[in-house]
């Protein structure tokens, strides 16, 4: 008895972890899809630039890393913060 309940438990855990995942890469989907929607409304202005959007699943919080905005057209350099 005892072995089919951690067998129970694992297949539980793993199902778990595969349906966060899953939802995380949903959300972090559909917000890339909306900042690249808000992106495009300024992209006669200005340019911008970002390395990833992920979304905290608790509060469903997007967060944009490496953003870089500067005037359309203007030739930048691009800054690696490492």
């Amino acid at each position: 008895m005892s072995n089919k309940k951690k067998i129970i438990g694992g297949i539980l855990i793993v199902v778990l972890i595969a349906v966060y995942v899953g939802l995380k890469t949903y959300a972090g989907n559909i917000a890339k899809k909306r900042v690249n929607k808000a992106i495009g409304k300024v992209a006669n202005f200005v340019d911008v630039d970002y390395d990833n959007v992920s979304v905290d699943l608790i509060g469903l919080n997007p967060h944009i890393n490496g953003v870089t905005i500067s005037p359309a057209g203007e030739e930048r350099e691009r800054k690696n913060s490492y």
